[in-house]
């Protein structure tokens, strides 16, 4: 053992003769500590601000608990037992952040609530009393007149006599006033047992906004529940049991308590425990209270509560951490690897004069490493402290939660000295593995290598590095097996972080090393060769002495390589998360405010459109609909908007168009399908004129080419108005009676009136078959506005059986003026032509649900006289389908903007409602804000096209749009604009501000908000590295070759050549470095933000990700490493210049 004491008898003196040395990898070792143990507090930090933003951003009314127990007698004793029951439990489970609880009670709405005295012809109609009661009440509520309940129950004439309070509201509604009587029936059965009840209070809410209520306020105004209308009446909890409970304690009515929570007692380490005791919570509750329910945001059993969502987003915030600092850990074990090797080239000689002397493996290995095992002691209990210190002073500011950071109290913690630890053994490993070959080499073996240094490291030697680059493929198949790099246990179904798996991109940067230290000597024997013949030859030179030792400035090249990756990973990666989490708040919402109006009134528009800090708006309508064609029986999604409003209101990105167009041209079909111009004709989309003068309409039918049935077959034939205000009615014309031998029965008006032709367009000649039908216009419809117009004619069939293939004719639709203004001498009313049918295509077939489409054509064939008719023909069977044609209001078929699935040059239907919409998709959008569905197809468009034409088919409702977005004004003050929209809209309308939503995801610390800092740190690092190692590589290299370097001067190399020879060295590191890492940082980040994109249930997230780069962060990168490499020329220059030919050949000799 004497070789221990001389081990340390060396320490100190090795000590003070190598300090720079040691502490160019003290730097090292602590740097890989400290930014470890970074990790763990920077980690720790953001789920506790995590926390804090998830509860500040909730309110507290949906955090706290709610529970109820249904259908329960209320009879006093039932009820005590289940109050201690629930209340044991409560407390036994969610003691530690329990701050109050409530309770209250209420009878089933069947107990029918009549008039005093009753009778029974009160029963029809009569609403429902629901008597209430609820602690506290009578602390948080004002009595506007009257007095309190009183707590004792009284007699009335034999029946129960008890006093409530009610809001004013419900007492206006019941005629109510104070000491009006009523009764309540309590079984509908035995209409004998009544209970009196007298009106004392009325009553009204001190701040509904207090926690208290826990968002309801159904105490005071009347209630419906399905038919019911019900009454909530409060009386005190003794007098609810005492009075109703005693007398009818077969009674059921449900029981529930609010419990309210303290949540600033959570923290990221009670949350598991906290989902525990939930879980327990509902658990003996259900045992001990069958029919219960527990309501609470906080947690429930589905995993989709704040704290079990929040879980997730913990999980998923490490990964992108862990894998950045685990990359910089690696860059950063590679420079401790690359130093170690540099400086070993100054060792060898002393370890091979050890060996040479007796020394063992040992005891060489004992001598140089036992210096740095000090230091990685050294450094792994300072690195927690200094990580502690640097998150204070640099990463704390970037966290800002929603609540602020006044209630986050970090640390130190074991796990801080825990990762700092694997740092410094994985330090220790490096230094170990790289020291190796010293004790290996005796002086024989350092003056071959000094003669002819290695051009093969030894991984390389031993393919080593093909093993690493097999480990790769097998992990990267897994990774994109399972899509990421979290997991779900099948047990708990819960996600978790693979650690193993975040190590890919790590493997990935070491693999692009070894592979860059195989393929750089070849690159430059290549460019050597070249030089030879093209370059100066100080240049070629330059070229020659790289190709000679290419070990040394390949791992230069590769240490530079891999900080310009990182660098560009980082101000990719980053960034990239925090544009997808705005992005995914801004596609929320469709616009600045977004309001919802259960009950919108024919003002609202306008009403909107008048506040000065709205600056545009769309009215929107979503409805689910059934496709009929593409995918029949499919569901999508159908969105009608203002096409002309939306490009301001909306928030769009141009990659949501396969096509990459702007929002704007994508709805450009949109808006030419509401413009409303003639046709090339000059004929109006409103429809065929009616004279003001006209009292009836009719027109000519023609039914010879129906097709004769075993069965009389019976038509309804209708006409479509439209009036001057776009309101749409129908008219009845009569009924078309068809048997075997044809047309039979009378129409409305002239009936057997021949004047049809039949045959081809040429020829025409009079016979029988048409039939005249008239129906005058009613005058009773006073809300009608003139003029007229005609704008469909259709046929509805009312026989028992389907009626086979057919047509008709239809000609001549005629308005029958009044007498007054008729011209005929007889008297007999005027009927003028308004509608000859001579234009092709004005008249279109109405859509139908059957497989063939109708057809509708003009001509001669079907004209009673020389000019031309319309001919309609049908395939499918006549049902009760409204049947005939129409003239649209605007493009028919609709046009639309749809889902790519939805792409085709033909006409789509898709059933809305009750009412079929024939649309064309003339553009695709795989995105479209708040369209989050991704198994159900989209199609969007114009809101005016879709209301007009709903309105223009017969039985066609148009739906008023409940829903509008709207943009404000830049400058205008959202709060106040929001209280005009309330006030312009409803008091009940519900209103999101999306930019609240982004600031809270921007505010998100889990989101990505803030990793700058971090980011910036790891690069300051790596910086300092590379500038260490290529100045520690300049002085080596200079010091090894400063024979060579002095010959080269003595054969007549100037010193600016010499410069030269070594700036060239380092430009070729420096470019070969930079090019390829940035090529290498890119596809990474591209590939490992490719696997962040999904929700943690395995989705992809809506919108994608856009890989976006800091282009200030790519430029200090790249400006840090540049002045890292000059400065290692600078000192190699420098150390050059003090080489003296006289002192180095006189030491060499």
């Amino acid at each position: 053992m004497n070789w221990i004491g001389s081990l340390f008898w060396l320490l100190p003196r090795r000590l003070r003769s190598s300090w720079g040395l040691l502490a160019v990898t003290g730097f090292g070792v602590l740097s890989a500590v400290t930014i470890m143990s970074v990790g763990a507090v920077y980690t720790r930090a953001l789920a506790e601000a995590g926390l804090q933003h998830s509860l500040a951003s909730t309110s507290q009314f949906i955090l706290n608990t709610h529970i109820i127990a249904e259908n329960r007698p209320l009879g006093p004793a039932d009820y005590q037992s289940l109050r201690a029951t629930m209340e044991d439990i409560a407390e036994r489970r969610l003691d530690f952040m329990l701050r109050d609880t409530q309770r209250y009670g209420r009878a089933q709405p069947d107990l029918l609530l009549v008039k005093e005295p009753f009778q029974t012809s009160q029963l029809l109609g009569a609403p429902a009393a629901r008597p209430f009661f609820l602690t506290d009440f009578e602390k948080h509520v004002k009595v506007v007149e009257g007095r309190w309940p009183s707590t004792t129950p009284g007699e009335n004439k034999g029946r129960l006599s008890i006093e409530v309070a009610v809001g004013p509201k419900t007492a206006k509604v019941m005629f109510w006033e104070l000491g009006s009587e009523a009764v309540i029936l309590p079984y509908r059965s035995d209409l004998d047992q009544q209970i009196h009840i007298t009106v004392v209070g009325l009553i009204e809410p001190l701040d509904t906004t207090e926690e208290y209520w826990m968002g309801f306020h159904d105490y005071f105004d009347p209630q419906e529940a399905g038919e019911l209308v019900l009454m909530p009446m409060y009386l005190p909890e003794e007098l609810f049991f005492n009075g109703i409970g005693a007398r009818y304690p077969t009674l059921v009515g449900d029981f529930g308590w609010y419990l309210y929570l303290d949540t600033d007692v959570l923290n990221a380490d009670l949350v598991q425990p906290t989902r525990e005791a939930f879980d327990q919570l509902e658990t003996d509750i259900n045992k001990r209270v069958p029919r219960s329910l527990i309501l609470t945001k906080l947690e429930n059993s589905r995993d989709t509560g704040l704290l079990a969502t929040y879980q997730q987003a913990v999980t998923r915030a490490r990964a992108p951490i862990y894998l950045y600092i685990s990359l910089v850990v690696v860059v950063i074990l590679y420079f401790l690897a690359v130093v170690t090797g540099l400086l070993a080239r100054t060792r060898t000689e002393e370890a091979g004069l050890l060996r040479s002397r007796g020394a063992s493996m040992l005891q060489v290995g004992g001598v140089i490493t036992l210096a740095e095992a000090i230091l990685v002691a050294l450094a792994t209990i300072a690195g927690p402290f200094l990580a502690l210190l640097i998150f204070r002073l640099v990463l704390f500011d970037t966290i800002n939660p929603k609540g602020g950071t006044e209630v986050l109290e970090i640390g130190l913690r074991a796990d801080m000295f825990i990762f700092g630890a694997v740092g410094g053994l994985l330090s220790l490993a490096v230094l170990l593995a790289a020291n190796f070959n010293l004790t290996r080499l005796g002086l024989l073996d350092f003056l071959r290598a000094r003669a002819r240094p290695p051009s093969v490291p030894f991984l390389q030697r031993y393919y080593i590095d093909l093993l690493v680059i097999a480990a790769l493929g097998v992990v990267w198949w897994q990774v994109e097996q399972r899509g990421g790099f979290l997991e779900r246990t099948l047990t708990t179904g819960q996600t978790q972080l693979d650690l193993t798996l975040l190590l890919v991109p790590s493997l990935a940067l070491v693999t692009a090393a070894f592979l860059a230290l195989r393929i750089l000597p070849l690159l430059v024997r290549a460019l050597a060769l070249v030089a030879r013949w093209l370059a100066p030859a100080w240049a070629a030179f330059a070229l020659a002495r790289v190709a000679r030792d290419p070990l040394p400035y390949g791992s230069l090249t590769v240490i530079v390589m891999l900080a310009a990756a990182l660098g560009i990973f980082g101000a990719s990666f980053q960034t990239t998360l925090e544009r997808s989490q705005r992005e995914r708040a801004l596609y929320e919402e469709g616009g600045d405010l977004v309001v919802t109006v259960i009950s919108p009134t024919g003002d609202t528009e306008a009403n909107i459109g008048a506040l000065p800090a709205v600056h545009s708006f769309t009215p929107v309508e979503r409805q689910g609909v059934t496709l009929l064609d593409a995918m029949p029986g499919s569901s999508a999604t159908l969105i009608a908007i203002d096409p002309v409003a939306l490009p301001n209101v909306t928030w769009f990105r141009q990659d949501f168009s396969p096509s990459g167009k702007t929002l704007s041209s994508l709805l450009t079909p949109l808006r030419r399908g509401q413009s409303r111009l003639p046709d090339l004709s000059g004929n109006l989309s409103t429809g065929v004129p009616i004279p003001d003068e006209a009292e009836s309409i009719g027109l000519w039918i023609n039914t010879d080419n129906f097709s004769e049935s075993a069965v009389q077959q019976s038509l309804s034939l209708w006409v479509r108005l439209t009036d001057a205000d776009g309101s749409h009615f129908n008219l009845d014309l009569g009924d078309i009676e068809l048997s075997p031998g044809g047309l039979t029965g009378p129409g409305f008006g002239q009936t057997g009136i021949a004047a049809g032709q039949t045959g081809d367009d040429s020829e025409a000649g009079p016979e029988q078959g048409w039939q005249y039908y008239e129906a005058p216009i009613p005058v009773e419809k006073y809300w009608l506005e003139k003029p007229h117009n005609v704008v469909g004619v259709y046929f509805v069939g009312r026989s028992l059986y389907r009626m086979p293939p057919g047509s008709v004719y239809v000609d001549d639709i005629s308005a029958v003026l009044k007498p007054s203004v008729t011209s005929d001498a007889s008297g007999e009313p005027e009927r003028q032509i308004i509608e000859d049918f001579e234009e092709v295509g004005r008249w279109v077939p109405l859509p139908h649900v059957g497989e063939v489409d109708d057809t509708a054509s003009v001509s001669r064939r079907a004209g009673r006289g020389d000019g031309a008719g319309l001919e309609f023909t049908w395939i499918d069977p006549l049902l009760q389908e409204p049947r005939g044609v129409f003239i649209p209001p605007g493009d028919f078929p609709l046009a639309a903007v749809g889902s790519p699935s939805l792409a085709r040059p033909d006409t789509l239907r898709i059933n809305l409602g009750r009412q079929l919409v024939p649309v064309v998709v003339r553009d695709t959008v795989a995105y479209f804000p708040t369209v989050r569905e991704r198994d159900k197809p989209l199609l969007m468009v114009s809101l005016i096209s879709l209301q007009e034409y709903t309105a223009r088919i017969p039985r066609g409702i148009p739906i008023p749009p409940r829903e509008y977005w709207l943009s404000l004004e830049d400058g205008a003050d959202r709060e106040q604009a929001i209280r005009s929209v309330r006030e312009a809209t409803s008091v009940s309308a519900h209103i999101v501000d999306r930019q609240e939503l982004v600031e809270r995801a921007e505010q998100d610390p889990l989101a990505g908000g803030g990793w700058n800092g971090l980011t910036l740190l790891g690069m300051g690092a790596l910086t300092i590295a590379v500038t260490l190692t290529l100045a520690i590589h300049a002085l080596v290299a200079v010091r090894s070759s400063r024979v060579e370097l002095t010959v080269i001067r003595a054969l007549g190399f100037s010193h600016r050549q010499l410069v030269g020879i070594l700036v060239l060295e380092r430009i070729l590191v420096a470019a070969l470095g930079l090019a390829s890492g940035a090529v290498i940082g890119y596809f990474l980040g591209t590939w490992t933000l490719g696997l962040m994109g999904f929700t943690p249930g395995g989705l992809p997230i809506i919108p994608p990700m856009v890989v976006t780069v800091q282009t200030w962060l790519i430029v200090l990168v790249s400006f840090n490493l540049t002045i890292a490499a000059a400065l290692g020329t600078v000192v190699a220059a420098t150390a050059a210049g003090r080489l003296r030919a006289s002192d180095i050949l006189r030491d060499r000799v």
